[in-house]
């Protein structure tokens, strides 16, 4: 068997040398060599019968090259585990000894040198009772609450046509006829359409709710709505072809042929069971019911900016050393051709998830993270909850789901799971200061911390050394 010799460069730096005897691979060689010269079908000798010297001269670089690659990987591997190394990345080769320079005219002995990354030790700081860490609280306004049932009582109101004085929120349907010199013109523009009120331009709207059904008026179309261009009028409000080329005045009378109003649902029994299912009866219910569902959203938005605090401010407070050279050169083997001209910045992110995944184990290591099949569950029935109430429905469709991703080896709410347990970690074993902010607050805060914010939960760590 082979054999592999540790050298210590620093406490984050290793170099391997694996030793190869001519008698560790010999045996399989000269059998691989055979195989070929059995299958072998070169010019000028028949299947088969090709020397075992020309076999040699042809397959011998490649065939050796695969024997000693699969006995270095396993030899690396088991010498790994046995140490017990904690490595970053996987082991990169000397280019001094390399694989490329082999010669199958002799067979001989042969070394190789492997540098290899370890993970620092290091004691987990920012998770101790004095370690204090701010959770946002978001004030959700009762009048919020209130716009979000008045918008709930409109989409299920009913049109009605209204003779009394035209409100802001009203459509009004108007005969209009162009103008000049203050009476209709014979031969003038005329068109009906439908605007809403709340959509004029401020003089024209406080000039339309002086008025009602039947009321004649005097309106200059092309100021009428609130950013309205001239092709857009010229076609909408008067139905002109675009293609027409026709000279049009601004004045316009304007009779209101008919008002409809939009009446709100009434808040009754009938409108609540409509809006929020069966068990909902009353404006009490149905407001608990909007204010838990919101609260649940903001409150998981906001673990979300709480475990990136977490984040940063862990990432911070444990700042041990890595074998940055190491990591780089490992980086751009992994790349091979890939190299992106900015290597640094890539780098410099490359390094701060690295930081995070050592971290992070640690901390699933300390709080004895376990995720079990309910928990995982629970996360899938929050993302199908909005659209299905039953709950039968949803426990069956959030199982066929887990099912689904298992199979395809997906880990997203796995990731989600062991993220709720951290968070829940953290605010058990620190110190928790709650601040209070309005929904405006809250999202400044959000977005200004995605901007600036680069950790991610890919785990660069502990690759498989037979890459």
């Amino acid at each position: 068997m082979p054999q592999v010799v540790r050298e210590d460069i620093d406490n984050l730096n290793v170099s391997l040398t694996v030793k190869i005897d001519k008698g560790d691979y010999e045996q399989q060689f000269r059998q691989e060599l055979e195989k070929y010269r059995k299958q072998a079908h070169l010019k000028g000798f028949r299947k088969g019968k090709t020397p075992a010297s020309v076999v040699r001269k042809f397959y011998g670089k490649p065939i050796l090259g695969d024997i000693l690659e699969k006995l270095l990987q396993k030899s690396l591997g088991d010498f790994i585990t046995s140490e017990n190394l904690e490595v970053l990345g996987y082991p990169i080769e000397d280019p001094n000894h390399s694989l490329k320079d082999l010669e199958t005219a002799e067979l001989s002995d042969y070394e190789f040198k492997f540098d290899l990354g370890l993970a620092p030790a290091f004691e987990l700081k920012g998770v101790a009772p004095e370690d204090t860490y701010e959770l946002l609280v978001i004030d959700f306004p009762e009048e919020e609450i209130t716009s979000e049932l008045d918008q709930m009582a409109r989409r299920q109101g009913s049109q009605t046509t209204v003779e009394t004085d035209i409100e802001e929120n009203d459509i009004v349907r108007i005969q209009v006829r162009e103008l000049a010199d203050g009476a209709v013109r014979e031969d003038g523009v005329s068109n009906e359409f439908d605007i809403l009120i709340s959509r004029l331009n401020e003089g024209a709207r406080a000039e339309f709710l002086k008025h009602k059904k039947g009321d004649t008026l005097q309106i200059d179309i092309f100021d009428l709505e609130e950013g309205a261009a001239e092709a857009y009028v010229r076609k909408e409000f008067l139905g002109l072809d675009p293609e027409v080329e026709l000279e049009v005045g601004r004045l316009f009378e304007a009779v209101i042929e008919e008002v409809k109003r939009f009446e709100k649902a009434e808040f009754n029994e009938e409108f609540f069971q409509k809006a929020f299912g069966e068990a909902v009866t009353t404006e009490e219910q149905a407001r608990k019911l909007i204010r838990d569902d919101v609260e649940k959203y903001y409150r998981s938005q906001a673990d979300v900016v709480f475990f990136r605090t977490c984040q940063d401010a862990l990432v911070k407070a444990n700042d041990f050393p890595l074998p940055i050279e190491f990591l780089q050169r490992w980086l751009k083997a992994d790349m091979k051709d890939d190299v992106p001209a900015d290597f640094d910045h890539h780098f410099y992110h490359f390094e701060e998830n690295l930081r995070w995944t050592l971290i992070r184990e640690k901390l699933l290591d300390l709080l004895q993270v376990e995720v079990t099949e309910a928990e995982l569950l629970e996360i899938y029935k929050d993302r199908f909850r909005q659209y299905i109430q039953d709950e039968t429905m949803l426990e069956n469709l959030a199982q066929r789901f887990l099912d689904s991703d298992r199979q395809e080896g997906k880990t997203d709410v796995q990731e989600e799971a062991l993220s709720r347990k951290i968070i829940a970690g953290i605010q058990d074993r620190c110190t928790i200061s709650e601040k209070k902010v309005t929904v405006d607050e809250f999202n400044e805060i959000r977005s200004e911390l995605s901007g600036h914010h680069h950790h991610h939960d890919h785990d660069h760590h502990h690759h498989d050394e037979e890459e």
